[in-house]
C-alpha cells in the first residue's frame, strides 16, 4: 500500500483511535476494513501519535489531561493535613503545650 494510502487510512482512523484510551488489534482490524492488519497498524504509526504495543493494542503516546481536579483535591488534602497538624502541636497532647 503506497504511503499516500496509508495516509488516507489514518485519517479515516484517527478519530475512531482518538476517542479511546487503548484499541485491541480485533477492533482496528474491524474498524480499518476493508485494509489489512499490517496495513492499519502502519497508518496508525506513521505520525508517531500511536504506540503498537505487542501484547494486541494500540495505545497514545501522549495523553490529554485536561481535568485539574486530581491535582486540587492533592493540594487540599495536604493543605487540611497540615492545619491538622499544626492544630495538633499547639494542642495539650502536641510538643507546643
Amino acid at each position: 500500500m503506497p504511503e499516500g494510502d496509508l495516509l488516507e487510512l489514518y485519517n479515516r482512523l484517527y478519530p475512531k483511535i482518538k476517542s479511546s484510551r487503548n484499541v485491541f488489534f480485533e477492533d482496528l482490524e474491524a474498524l480499518a476494513y476493508p485494509a489489512s492488519l499490517e496495513e492499519a497498524k502502519a497508518a496508525v504509526q506513521i505520525k508517531g501519535e500511536f504506540f503498537v504495543h505487542p501484547y494486541r493494542a494500540i495505545i497514545p503516546c501522549k495523553t490529554e489531561s485536561t481535568d485539574a481536579s486530581g491535582l486540587l483535591v492533592c493540594s487540599l488534602i495536604y493543605i487540611i493535613s497540615f492545619a491538622a497538624f499544626l492544630a495538633y502541636l499547639v494542642s495539650p497532647f502536641g510538643w507546643l503545650k
